[in-house]
């Protein structure tokens, strides 16, 4: 199926009932809304939706639909629409690299919720590590 592009998105969320809009933050009440999920796309929307789509728009919304009423979207984002997106609060949740996250948090307060923890040829890697050199 063809990709929807981020315009397409943001013109549906124009007209959807976002769960932040309903209920101005009070997560366990959350009922028959939309619940977007941006997140970092480094490779690019297709790559994104290919790798994520299918957990936060799918299995989500296969998850807590018939119980809440709520469906869930993925939105692929560059870089600058990370942080746009979140201080514009045009997303309900965040899904970024720790640097990112970490500058996030500071300038907009936001809060973790979960963490991924990645496996790579059947090991865990529960750390995060960067190099600065000259």
């Amino acid at each position: 199926s063809a990709m929807r592009t981020f315009w397409a998105l943001a013109a549906e969320a124009a007209f959807a009932a976002y769960c932040r809009d309903l209920y101005a933050g009070r997560t366990a009440e959350w009922r028959n809304c939309t619940v977007s999920i941006g997140g970092l796309a480094i490779q690019g929307a297709d790559v994104f939706n290919a790798a994520l789509g299918p957990t936060f728009s799918t299995y989500l919304t296969q998850a807590l639909n018939v119980s809440h009423g709520l469906e869930f979207e993925a939105l692929p984002l560059n870089f600058n629409q990370n942080f746009e997106f979140v201080g514009g609060r045009l997303v309900d949740y965040i899904y970024s690299n720790p640097a990112a996250y970490t500058c996030m948090m500071v300038e907009f307060e936001i809060a973790t919720v979960v963490s991924l923890m990645n496996f790579r040829k059947g090991n865990a890697l529960d750390r995060f590590a960067g190099v600065i050199f000259t």
